[in-house]
């Protein structure tokens, strides 16, 4: 990129303000893999109102389904199957504070 482009560019950012409360309406438009992977890495404040973003969103989880499967001794085991089907133990931790609900949960 050229000299002049690059300082073009670097003008154009510093006349255009847009608030951080604006930058955090708008992640929420994205996918968490786009922020953490892409718009955090632009410039350094960009990652803070990535963070940000992050550490005040509060989370509901996809359609889950708890289903018994037979474990290889024979005992019985409890998994959990999202909509990628991968099967996942249960966690045997407290769900995280920003975690406020689920769409739905189905137990077979």
């Amino acid at each position: 990129m050229s000299d002049s482009r690059k300082e073009a560019d670097e003008k154009l950012a510093k006349a255009i303000f847009i608030s951080a409360d604006c930058w955090l309406c708008v992640f929420d438009l994205l996918l968490p893999s786009q922020l953490g992977l892409g718009i955090s890495m632009i410039s350094h404040p960009f990652d803070y109102y990535v963070d940000e973003h992050f550490t005040t969103r509060k989370w509901t989880l996809k359609p889950i389904q708890i289903r018994s499967k037979i474990g290889e001794n024979g005992t019985k085991e409890l998994e959990i199957a999202n909509s990628n089907c991968k099967s996942l133990p249960i966690p045997q931790i407290q769900l995280p504070r920003k975690v406020i609900g689920f769409r739905s949960i189905e137990i077979k």
